[in-house]
Order: structure tokens, then C-alpha cells, then sequence
């Protein structure tokens, strides 16, 4: 069950709380009195919410499974990758914020005063009465993270329809685990970062489970650190040591462009370049990264953070597909040690009307094995 929200019923309005920003919200009942009730916050609304908008990806994946896109009023299109979505903002369905450079908060405040309701993911509480916090990158499980799709429908009565929806990706994700998550002979796989000569294997919570309900283990609890390169050759010697035994690697490192992102920069960046013993994930070109598919204009939006938070099963999928070579399309990860392209979100891959309500994404259980396919790649 996800922790970080839950909600109190009471006759005509819902207490809903967000403990980890410890915000309270009452919605109460289009067509009854407002309450009396005041939370600390004093952020009170008219449910369900008619008109909305948000600045972040993370709650589109959600809207888009409830099918409340009708709602969404104005959004910040520049990290979008959902093509429908982008469809409804070309069709002038759905307003942008204002995105310029510094921005025009007055121009935004004057946006939002049209709303009944802000969507934002800042993890941070606010004063502004507007304001709903999404902290579902904050619960520290895939299902939990997906469970969020219950706190959005609160505010537009969907409870029984996000419940269902929960219980079907749960399911599909469930069947996956248990197909693959006790087997033998797992790969080891680390999930790793670079910025500024200094790279961090993270132990994320829900990296760990994702890695061991996909058929991976997880490295020792001492190699989850940072290691800066720049500093001196021991510190050279301790990643490498870290990642000897890795047969897979997931490489979260930022790229401004994902499509010049290459396994020679990975290689360069992690000083294995001309490695006498490199590590099995190199040998075996298995380095991963979650910039498959990305926003248009090359604004670096990926749909990691936008699906992936909202539909973990797909996740899931991919990650099974890394670590056992199954037969899948994969939606998040790209093999960059395999030459994968990236593919770009296009208005024209919206194939359902716009403003219906997103399926939820069916997965075989379990995967289909691949054929083995020897890659034409050459490693730097």
C-alpha cells in the first residue's frame, strides 16, 4: 500500500492528506455547503475538480488512465512524451504554461487563478491555496509509486475506477515477479549515475525491488556510495572493483541530447577504456539507459518519469527483457552498448481518441524467451 497518503471520509467532504509533505487538502462535494472543517494548509476544494493544470510529468500518466483529460486545462508541454497529450496541446485543447527564461510568474499566476486545481511533484509544501502535491516518486515501492493513481481520482470521485485500475497493474506486475523473481543464476545489475568526474551507484529503494522482482541481484550494501574519479587513482580502483562482477548496468546519467549519448562516452566517463579485465556487463554489452523514448525538440523529457511512475508493470517488462533476454518491444531502457536508438513522442503516435481514457498496458506473463542474436557491435 502506498504510505505517504490517505484520506478521511466524512459526510458531504474528504480529509486527504500528503504525509510527506504533510499538506492536508478537503475537498468537499460539488452542490454542498463548504465546510466548516479548516486544515493548517487552509486549501479547500470543490470536488470533482472542473478545471486543473500541472507543471510536471509525473501526474500525466495518471490523468491519462483515469481519463480526465477533459480537465486538464494547462500544462508545461516541454518534458512531455505522452503523444496524445501532445496532441490535445496542438490542437489547442490543452494550454500551455508559460515556459519562458526566467519565468513570467505573473503571467503563471494569472494561468493557474483559471483553475480549480494545481498538480505539482516540488516534494515541498506550498501556501499557495491552488497547489496539490503528487509525491508518488516519494513512496518508495514500484506498486506503491503506482498506487498514486488513487490519491489523483480523489479529487475527482474516481475511487472505484482508480481501484480497478491499481488491481489490474498489480496483477500483471505480480505475475511478472513471481515468474521471475526467484530464479537462479541472476545477473547482478547496478544502477548508476555520472555528474562532474564523481559517479554514484544508488541504492534507491524501488531500484532494489525492481531489479529483484525482474530475476536481478542487487550489489553489496558497501558498494552504494560515490566514487570521485578526479580525486586519485584508489578512488578509480574502488568503482571499478564495485562493478567487477556486474552483469548488468542501468546508466541514469543525464544527457542534454539522449541521442549522442554512446557507450564510448559511457566507457570514457568510467575510465574502462582499454580495460586489461573489464567487467561482465561491458564484455557482454549490457548497459542500459531509460531515455528509450523521449519528448520531442530535443528538450530531454523522457518517459521514465511520466509513464513509467503510472504503469510499473511496464517497467518491469523491460527490465526482465535486459536481465533474460526476452522477446519484448521495450518502452523505457535502450541498450546503448547494442547501438539502440532512442524514439522520439510524436502527436502522430496517438492512435485512440485524445480525450479517452488511456488502457491500462497488458504484458505477456511470463515473456517469451528471445532468439539469441549476436550483435554487430564493436566496443571502443
Amino acid at each position: 500500500m502506498a504510505q505517504d497518503f490517505s484520506v478521511q471520509y466524512n459526510a458531504t467532504f474528504k480529509v486527504i492528506t500528503d504525509s510527506f509533505v504533510n499538506e492536508t487538502y478537503v475537498g468537499y462535494q460539488c452542490g454542498t455547503p463548504r465546510p466548516n472543517y479548516r486544515p493548517a494548509s487552509n486549501k479547500v476544494f470543490q470536488i470533482p475538480l472542473a478545471a486543473i493544470g500541472t507543471d510536471s510529468t509525473v501526474p500525466v500518466g495518471f490523468i491519462e488512465l483515469l481519463g480526465i483529460q477533459s480537465a486538464l486545462k494547462y500544462i508545461d508541454p516541454t518534458y512531455i512524451t505522452s503523444p496524445c497529450i501532445l496532441k490535445l496541446v496542438n490542437e489547442s485543447a490543452i494550454s500551455s504554461f508559460d515556459t519562458s527564461f526566467p519565468a513570467n510568474r505573473t503571467l503563471i499566476a494569472q494561468q493557474e487563478a483559471t483553475l480549480a486545481g494545481v498538480f505539482k511533484s516540488s516534494q515541498k509544501a506550498s501556501n499557495n491555496s491552488l497547489w496539490i502535491q503528487v509525491d508518488a516518486t516519494s513512496d518508495p515501492g514500484p506498486l506503491k509509486r503506482a498506487e498514486w493513481i488513487k490519491y489523483i481520482a480523489l479529487f475527482f470521485n474516481l475511487e472505484p475506477e482508480a481501484k480497478t485500475i491499481y488491481d489490474e497493474i498489480a496483477t500483471l506486475y505480480n505475475c511478472q515477479r513471481t515468474a521471475y523473481a526467484n530464479r537462479t543464476n541472476k545477473p547482478v545489475v547496478a544502477w548508476v549515475n555520472y555528474y562532474q568526474n564523481v559517479w554514484t551507484i544508488s541504492n534507491a529503494t524501488y531500484k532494489l525491488l525492481l531489479t529483484a522482482d525482474a530475476g536481478g541481484a542487487n550489489l553489496p550494501n558497501s558498494s552504494y556510495r560515490s566514487y570521485n574519479l578526479s580525486a586519485n587513482a584508489t578512488e578509480i580502483t574502488a568503482f571499478q572493483t564495485a562493478l567487477q562482477n556486474v552483469t548488468v548496468v542501468i546508466d541514469e546519467s543525464y544527457a542534454a541530447d539522449p541521442s549522442t549519448y554512446t557507450i564510448a562516452k559511457f566507457l570514457a566517463n568510467a575510465r574502462l577504456n582499454g580495460t586489461a579485465n573489464p567487467p561482465a556487463f561491458v564484455t557482454n554489452r549490457q548497459v542500459w539507459r531509460e531515455d528509450k523514448t523521449v519528448s520531442p525538440g530535443g528538450t530531454g523529457g523522457l518517459a521514465w518519469f511520466e509513464e513509467a511512475v503510472a504503469e510499473p508493470q511496464v517497467v518491469l517488462q523491460d527490465l526482465i527483457s535486459a536481465f533474460w533476454g526476452t522477446n519484448t518491444t521495450h518502452t523505457f531502457f535502450r541498450n546503448v552498448a547494442q547501438n539502440e536508438t532512442i524514439i522520439v513522442a510524436d502527436p502522430a503516435q496517438c492512435l485512440r481518441n485524445a480525450n479517452s481514457t488511456k488502457p491500462v498496458t497488458v504484458v505477456a506473463c511470463p515473456l517469451a524467451p528471445a532468439a539469441n542474436i549476436t550483435a554487430n557491435v564493436t566496443l571502443p
